[in-house]
């Protein structure tokens, strides 16, 4: 946290559509910050 302001990592963004390959990414547990999913366009 730098001047009361929050980073966030993400490290990757996947669409509603690809759920379970989220959740593989996230179980994998390779990646740095954030798994994402978009639920809009």
């Amino acid at each position: 946290m730098r001047a009361g302001r929050l980073v966030h990592a993400i490290g990757a963004v996947f669409p509603l559509a690809e759920i379970a390959a989220a959740h593989e990414a996230v179980e994998a547990g390779d990646r740095v910050g954030n798994v994402v999913l978009r639920v809009r366009g």
